[in-house]
């Protein structure tokens, strides 16, 4: 496998009802209606599980620690063992491969845990010298207390299959621009 660089370009802003796909628009009414009084809620509070069956392999959950800072993965959806080739749960970020899963992933997570908000972010993935995949994720905060960032829920959306994306984002000798879902 070549060590050329994979290319993206993110668009990261607040979620705004209405201008995301469908699935992130729910995701978001669900987390938004598990707040009381505008606090963080809670992720017993927000309860994934009860979200459609459609949406739970595209779903990862962290927790954050802050003594080091890192996130671990607490929920790694079954899509996203399909794309990435392997099961994340209660693996550190840091232990993902490719590494520009963590290049991208990241800053996210830290913007999420430092800031207390919700982010949706638009990124866009050259997977070849001729084609990018454009794939949308929203990362809501979840806190014990309503105030420090204790989880992360992320939930992904694409216009691609699992195995097509996997085919496209798995580590492929003959595909030098291959990267990782996010």
């Amino acid at each position: 496998m070549s060590n050329a660089p994979v290319l993206y370009r993110t668009d990261e802003s607040a979620p705004i009802p209405g201008q995301m796909p469908d699935i992130l628009d729910i995701v978001y009414a669900h987390w938004r209606h598990s707040q009381i009084d505008g606090a963080i809620p809670s992720w017993t509070a927000f309860d994934f599980s009860s979200l459609h069956d459609d949406i739970l392999p595209w779903c990862a959950m962290v927790e954050v620690k802050r003594e080091p800072y890192d996130f671990i993965y607490r929920y790694f959806g079954s899509g996203r063992m399909d794309v990435q080739g392997a099961d994340y749960t209660d693996k550190s970020i840091r232990e993902t491969e490719p590494a520009v899963f963590r290049m991208k992933a990241l800053p996210e997570y830290r913007s999420v845990a430092d800031g207390g908000r919700p982010i949706y972010v638009i990124t866009h993935w050259q997977v070849s010298e001729t084609e990018d995949v454009r794939y949308d994720v929203l990362r809501l905060p979840l806190s014990d207390d309503g105030k420090s960032v204790d989880r992360i829920f992320s939930t992904t959306v694409s216009d691609y299959t699992f195995p097509e994306l996997a085919a496209m984002f798995r580590p492929d000798p003959t595909n030098e621009m291959a990267g990782p879902s996010c």
